[in-house]
C-alpha cells in the first residue's frame, strides 16, 4: 500500500474540492468520487462502525510589523523554526 504523506493528503482533498465544485448534480459527484478515489470503510472503534470524525485547520495568524490600533505589539521577526509548523 502506497503511504500517505502530508502532500498526498493535501492534493487529495485539493482535488475533492474541485470535484465539488465542477460538478452539477450528487449523482455526477459520487460518480467522480468512485472514479478518482479509493474508498473504505472502517470498522469504527467498536467493530461495528462507530467512527469518531474529527477535523485539523491550519490557523492563521494576523499579525503587523508595526503597531497598529489593531495590533498593539509588532511582531519584528519571524519565527526562526517556522517552516517547520507547516510540516506538522
Amino acid at each position: 500500500m502506497t503511504e500517505i504523506t502530508r502532500d498526498r493528503v493535501l492534493n487529495s482533498l485539493k482535488r475533492f474540492r474541485q470535484l465539488l465544485l465542477k460538478n452539477n448534480s450528487a449523482i455526477e459527484l459520487h460518480k467522480a468520487i468512485e472514479r478518482e478515489f479509493i474508498l473504505y470503510q472502517s470498522v469504527g472503534q467498536d467493530t461495528k462502525g462507530k467512527v469518531l470524525f474529527t477535523a485539523y485547520y491550519e490557523p492563521l495568524y494576523a499579525a503587523s510589523r508595526f503597531p497598529t490600533a489593531e495590533y498593539r505589539y509588532p511582531v519584528y521577526q519571524l519565527p526562526p523554526d517556522l517552516d517547520s509548523w507547516n510540516n506538522s
